[in-house]
C-alpha cells in the first residue's frame, strides 16, 4: 500500500512541478491533497490484497492491458458523462471551476468524485483483468502522471482543455469512446467557438 500510494504521490506531484511549478494554487493544492489522503490512501488499503503476483506470458499481459485500457476508458467516460447530468453536476461543478484549468487543479474535485471518477474508474479494470502487480504500478504512475499533463497547459494537450471550455466534448481520455459516440474534438470550429461564447455568457 505504501509503495503504490508513493509512487502515486512522486508522480502526480513531479508532473505538477514540471508543469505548474509557478503556479499559485493553494486551493488546488490543498483539495488535491485533501482526496489523496482521505479517499486514495484508504482505497489502496481496502484493495492491497486484491492484486495479482502471477507472472504471466507476454501474450497474457498484452492482453490485460488492454482489457485494463479499454474497461477503464468506458468506465470513465460513463461516469464522466453522469457527471454532466443535471442531477450530478452540482458535484461535478467543482472540478469545472478551472475553466482553463492547470495541471495542479488535476484532482481538485469533490470527494464523490474523486471515488469514482479518479479511483474506481482504473482500480476496478485492474482487479477484474488480474494484472500482476508491478505492472499495475506503472499504469498507476503513468495514470497519476497523465491526468496532470491533461489539465496542463502545454501546447501538445487540447483534448481536455477543450471538455473545460466547451463542456460537451471529450469526456474520456485519449479520445477512444469519444470518437465512438461522436463526442471529440480537438480543434476550435465556428460552431465550437460559438458554443464556447455561449457558455461563457451563461
Amino acid at each position: 500500500m505504501w509503495l503504490e500510494f508513493s509512487l502515486h504521490l512522486l508522480s502526480y506531484w513531479g508532473a505538477v512541478w514540471i508543469f505548474d511549478r509557478a503556479a499559485k494554487e493553494t486551493a488546488a493544492v490543498w483539495m488535491s491533497l485533501y482526496n489523496q489522503f482521505t479517499i486514495t490512501l484508504p482505497l489502496m488499503y481496502l484493495f492491497d490484497d486484491t492484486y495479482s503476483y502471477t507472472v504471466d506470458s507476454f501474450p497474457l499481459t498484452a492482453a490485460k492491458m488492454a482489457g485494463v485500457f479499454i474497461l477503464s476508458n468506458v468506465l470513465f467516460y460513463s461516469t464522466h458523462r453522469l457527471l454532466h447530468t443535471r442531477i450530478l453536476y452540482p458535484i461535478h461543478s467543482i472540478h469545472h471551476r478551472y475553466r482553463d484549468p492547470i495541471g495542479v487543479c488535476a484532482l481538485y474535485a469533490h470527494p464523490i468524485e474523486h471515488l469514482f471518477a479518479n479511483n474506481l474508474c482504473f482500480v476496478l479494470p485492474i482487479v477484474v483483468c488480474r494484472l500482476n502487480y508491478y505492472w499495475m504500478l506503472l499504469i498507476l504512475c503513468l495514470s497519476s502522471f497523465n491526468i496532470v499533463w491533461a489539465h496542463a497547459r502545454v501546447e501538445s494537450n487540447v483534448a481536455h482543455r477543450l471538455h473545460h471550455l466547451l463542456y460537451t466534448v471529450n469526456y474520456g481520455f485519449f479520445g477512444l469512446v469519444d470518437r465512438l459516440l461522436s463526442s471529440h474534438t480537438d480543434s476550435l470550429t465556428e460552431s465550437v467557438r460559438t458554443k464556447a461564447k455561449h457558455n461563457q455568457a451563461m
